[in-house]
């Protein structure tokens, strides 16, 4: 199984994220969730996520 940090903030500046933010986030997992490996090695490799 691979894990992927997809978005960070301090707790201490929020208490939590938005329902509209919820939703945004449930809907994109569900995208990510259904790439290949080498879609998510090139999206790790952009930068654009951070696997922990």
């Amino acid at each position: 199984m691979r894990v992927f940090k997809y978005r960070w903030f301090a707790k201490s500046s929020r208490d939590n994220i938005s329902e509209k933010e919820e939703r945004y986030y449930k809907k994109n997992a569900k995208k990510y969730l259904a790439y290949s490996d080498d879609t998510l090695d090139a999206y790790k490799a952009a930068g654009g996520l951070i696997e922990i």
